[in-house]
C-alpha cells in the first residue's frame, strides 16, 4: 500500500480515522483528532497498521457517474459576477459540511448558474465557488446559512466562514475548475488595504502569464473594493500543487502585511450536484 501525504486512513489498533501528514521510511505520520478532549495528534505509525480510506472524490465516484462531470471555465468578463464560500472546518466535519453545501445550494435555486467545490489535501478547508448574476443573490446567500432550517449541530460545523463576491481580472493557460483526477488547484487569498495590493496583483498576472513547470493555467479574481483577490491555479498533479503551496511566496509578492498560514493550500474538487 502506497501512501501520500493528505491520504485518508484508518488505525486498526486505535480505531480512529486519521490523515497521512508525511511519509518517512520507518514510520508514517498520521494526524488524528482526539474527540474527548477536541484536539489534534500527530501519531508515528508502521504502514501495516493502517488501512487507506476513499478521498472524498473517490467516495463521490458514483454521483460523478450519474451526473455530467461538473466544469466551470473563466474569462475575463465585468459582467460576471463569482461568489467564494470558504468555510475552515474541522476535518471530521467535511462531509456534513459538504452534505449541507449541497442542500443549501439546491434551494438556493435561481441566480445561481454554477458551483464548483474545492476540499483542501488536509481536510481542514472547503471552498465553494459559484458563477451567480449579481449582488441580488450574494446577499441572498449571505442570509441563506441563518435562514435554512437545519439542526442545531450542522450550524457549528465551519469553525469559520466567509462569503466573497468578486470578478475575475486575469486568466491564463486552461482557466477552469474541473473533476479531472490528474489536476489539482493551488489557492491563494489576499487581504490587505489597497495601496499594499498592486505588487501583489502584478505577481499573480505574471505568474499566470508565464511557463511555471507543471502550471496548467489559473485565474486571478478580485473585489470591488480592491482590498481581496483571490489566485486559483491549475497543477499537473498533486506533487506540483504542493510545490507551489510549500513555496507559493518565490511565486507571488505578498502584501507587508499578509500571512500566508494556510491561505496557501492544495485542493481538489467534489461533485455536490446530487
Amino acid at each position: 500500500m502506497k501512501l501520500q501525504p493528505g491520504d485518508r486512513v484508518h488505525l486498526k489498533t486505535e480505531n480512529v480515522d486519521g490523515v497521512v501528514v508525511e511519509v518517512k521510511t520507518r514510520s508514517i505520520v498520521v494526524r488524528v483528532p482526539d474527540p474527548k478532549r477536541g484536539e489534534i495528534h500527530e501519531r508515528h505509525v508502521n504502514a501495516d497498521d493502517l488501512e487507506r480510506l476513499a478521498t472524498t472524490k473517490e467516495a463521490l465516484l458514483d454521483v460523478q457517474r450519474a451526473h455530467p462531470a461538473t466544469v466551470m471555465t473563466f474569462a475575463v468578463d465585468p459582467a460576471r459576477w463569482i461568489c467564494i464560500d470558504d468555510a475552515h472546518v474541522r476535518e471530521d466535519r467535511v462531509d456534513a459540511w459538504l452534505t449541507s453545501l449541497r442542500t443549501m445550494y439546491r434551494e438556493l435555486g435561481a441566480g445561481i448558474e454554477e458551483t464548483v467545490v474545492l476540499v483542501g489535501l488536509h481536510r481542514r478547508r472547503v471552498l465553494a465557488i459559484s458563477a451567480v448574476t449579481g449582488h441580488a443573490v450574494f446577499h441572498k446567500m449571505q442570509n441563506a446559512w441563518d435562514a435554512h432550517k437545519m439542526v442545531v449541530e450542522r450550524h457549528d460545523i465551519p469553525e469559520s466562514r466567509t462569503l466573497d463576491i468578486l470578478r475575475v481580472v486575469a486568466v491564463g493557460g486552461t482557466p477552469r475548475l474541473d473533476m479531472e483526477p490528474e489536476y489539482a488547484y493551488g489557492a491563494v487569498s489576499v487581504k490587505a488595504a489597497p495601496a499594499e495590493m498592486p505588487p501583489f496583483t502584478a505577481s499573480a498576472k505574471a505568474l499566470l502569464a508565464g511557463s511555471s513547470a507543471g502550471l496548467e493555467g489559473g485565474i486571478l479574481l478580485a473585489g470591488d473594493d480592491d482590498s481581496h483577490e483571490f489566485l486559483f491555479t491549475r497543477w499537473a498533479g498533486r506533487a506540483a500543487a504542493q510545490a507551489f503551496a510549500l513555496d507559493a511566496r518565490n511565486h507571488v509578492v505578498l502584501p507587508p502585511t499578509q500571512r500566508l498560514g494556510d491561505e496557501a493550500e492544495i485542493y481538489e474538487t467534489v461533485d455536490v450536484s446530487s
